[in-house]
């Protein structure tokens, strides 16, 4: 066979295998682009659901005294402020803390390896790995980090498991007035304070050490190095608690409890604040919670949508390779592309969404977005010409 006959065959299954890798990744990109569609259409709508039933429940919310509630509220959403009381003593056996409050938690963190990936002195040389240190560091890790997966796994070795673990203890029965609060709104108390430990004994552990670290918590040091000057299996242990206080809730009263009230679009409302705070301020904040999330699911949700779609023309994006003078219009248009239809394809899914849970706004939002898209076309036909 002559060399042009090679040259051939050999083009001819360069660009067989191009079509079947894109062919994969068409299928692919296109599995994203639909799930990634689905999770914007049900976002949308959760958004509007929640905002609909924090309204709903603002109109009807009434407002009580937890020490004196009337048996006629039960099943009603109810606004109350009292002070938490509970009688337990929390304990953490494995280091004798003993404390009364409504939650206690211990959070472990080891001193370990940690690779790292895209070094720029890579050595094949296991038994001389000191060229390759910039690939490998030591970190605080509140888990075990397998080195066994390591490059250099014999250099850089890490304990197989933690001696002292993380944990955390809740308190059984909290009075809220005369309610007892269930699991479920106990569960929403995240005002953790660090616990002073001056006044705990831990001279049992040896190599034990209280500090203070750089952001002034309270941290029990327990290793052969120092807290400034670890080693590799060192531990560093922090004590929380959420002390018993001033509470601000809104949820369904059910006779000598509290619970999640459900609106009559089958939304629930259960909130719950540290302190003195009011229901249009607790409102105004399960709000802003809602916009919060719904833009980061948009925002992850767009970012599907890019790679999706760029997935699906991988074919575009491997034609230079294939014909080089089309590298150029490769780098300058392929990402932009994808990005324009990326952000275009999400706007119109989510004013469709908004026109099926609030027609008129998504109506709007459409109507807006089309303009947008033959201004912009009219503009680019009229720079051609």
């Amino acid at each position: 066979m002559t060399a042009s006959g090679n040259f051939k065959n050999i083009f001819k299954n360069h660009w067989e295998s191009t079509l079947k890798f894109s062919l994969k990744n068409n299928i692919l990109g296109f599995l994203i682009l639909l799930a990634s569609s689905i999770v914007l259409w049900f976002n949308e709508g959760r958004a509007v659901k929640t905002a609909r039933s924090l309204d709903e429940g603002k109109d009807i919310l009434i407002s009580i005294d937890a020490k004196n509630p009337d048996s006629k509220n039960d099943g009603k959403l109810i606004y109350a402020q009292d002070v938490t009381k509970s009688d337990e003593t929390l304990i953490d056996t494995d280091f004798g803390i003993e404390i009364n409050a409504i939650k206690l938690r211990r959070t472990v963190e080891m001193y370990q390896w940690e690779e790292q990936y895209g070094s720029k002195n890579k050595s094949n040389n296991e038994s001389n790995p000191t060229s390759d240190t910039e690939q490998y560091q030591k970190v605080w890790s509140s888990k075990v980090i397998n080195s066994k997966e390591f490059q250099y796994k014999n250099a850089y070795q890490n304990p197989n498991y933690f001696e002292y673990e993380s944990f955390e203890s809740t308190s059984n029965q909290v009075a809220f007035g005369n309610f007892i609060l269930p699991s479920t709104i106990l569960e929403l108390m995240h005002n953790y304070e660090y616990l002073p430990l001056n006044e705990f004994d831990f001279s049992y552990y040896s190599n034990a050490k209280v500090f203070t670290d750089k952001n002034s918590k309270p941290v029990l040091f327990i290793g052969k190095g120092t807290i400034n000057n670890p080693n590799i299996g060192d531990f560093k242990i922090y004590f929380e608690i959420v002390k018993n206080g001033t509470f601000s809730i809104i949820a369904a009263q059910k006779e000598n409890t509290l619970d999640a009230f459900e609106t009559s679009n089958g939304k629930t409302i259960l909130l719950l604040e540290s302190g003195n705070i009011s229901a249009d301020e607790m409102f105004k904040n399960a709000h802003s919670g809602n916009v919060f999330l719904t833009w980061v699911i948009r925002i992850l949700s767009m970012i599907a949508l890019f790679f999706g779609i760029k997935l699906m023309f991988e074919f575009w994006q491997l034609l230079p390779k294939l014909i080089p003078f089309t590298k150029k219009i490769e780098e300058l248009g392929v990402y932009i592309f994808n990005g324009i239809i990326a952000l275009t394809f999400s706007s119109i899914i989510i004013s469709l969404a908004w026109i099926a849970f609030r027609p008129l706004i998504g109506g709007v939002i459409l109507l807006v977005l089309i303009g947008l898209i033959l201004a912009l076309y009219k503009k680019s036909l009229s720079s051609k010409n």
